[in-house]
């Protein structure tokens, strides 16, 4: 009794150790397939200079009329909320540039990460916030 359950807590874990290799070869491929850290933190601060600059743009524009009768503490939480929003928008675009980083050829896109995902987000955005602009007016 004693024997086979040895055998079966061994089987077991040869069993996790294998699954655990093929586990890491696919993270190692997986991570591999990922531009570096500077480059992903490049293409974020470009993502969040353009999501929050417009944000604070368009409502600077609105603040004196908001005095006009809204509160200074629903002021901020109105910021409050347009930052968390902004957050959820640039970290999408991010992962929207990763995935794409993904998928592509590894040659064609992370080696020149940063500069082609700060103007695919640059082209994403502008047209996007020109498109608002126009059937806002």
């Amino acid at each position: 009794m004693l024997t086979r359950l040895r055998r079966k807590l061994q089987r077991s874990l040869r069993r996790a150790k294998q699954s655990k290799a093929r586990e890491s070869r696919w993270m190692k491929n997986f991570r591999t397939r990922l531009p570096d850290r500077r480059s992903i933190i490049g293409v974020y601060a470009a993502a969040v200079f353009l999501v929050y600059g417009w944000t604070l743009l368009a409502s600077f524009w609105k603040v004196p009329s908001w005095m006009f009768f809204l509160k200074v503490g629903e002021i901020l939480s109105v910021y409050a909320y347009s930052f968390v929003i902004d957050l959820a928008e640039s970290i999408l675009l991010l992962f929207t540039m990763l995935l794409i980083g993904i998928l592509l050829p590894k040659n064609w896109w992370n080696d020149q990460f940063t500069s082609k995902g700060i103007v695919w987000i640059s082209v994403l955005l502008g047209s996007i916030l020109a498109i608002s602009s126009l059937s806002a007016s």
